[in-house]
């Protein structure tokens, strides 16, 4: 029989608070589940010499004129490529490599992507339905 070590927190642990810093060191808790809340940026989650998995929820202050920033970088690589500001809740995804961490999925509060994608099948089947010449016929 194969023994696998846990490398990460058992079940749906208790969130751990974090206020944004330039530095949020995650590996400090033994939980998965993670909330950042306040203003200003996040350049690293900290240094992990091994693979882990945070799952993030950001709490900037509400109004929309305070942001929490993720700012891209070797350490934090963020999807697309470029800083991310966060100016209302958000939840986000993050894996670190033993290197860096990488962003694998962020969505803001009453976003999806499915929301996305429907709307745009919607858009194609209207297009389908009345043909290029939009008469229908």
């Amino acid at each position: 029989m194969t023994v696998v070590p846990w490398n990460c927190a058992l079940g749906d642990s208790e969130p751990a608070p974090f206020a944004v810093a330039a530095t949020v060191d995650l590996s400090t808790v033994d939980t998965n589940n993670i909330v950042i809340t306040g203003v200003g940026s996040i350049s690293s989650f900290g240094d992990v010499t091994q693979l882990i998995t945070k799952r993030i929820k950001f709490v900037p202050p509400s109004g929309g004129s305070t942001t929490i920033t993720l700012v891209n970088s070797s350490v934090l690589n963020l999807l697309g490529k470029h800083d991310r500001t966060i100016a209302e809740t958000g939840w986000g995804l993050y894996i670190c490599d033993g290197t860096r961490w990488i962003e694998f999925y962020f969505t803001l509060e009453g976003t999806t992507a499915f929301a996305d994608l429907e709307q745009r099948v919607r858009a194609l089947e209207e297009k389908l339905k009345f043909g290029s010449s939009g008469t229908g016929k």
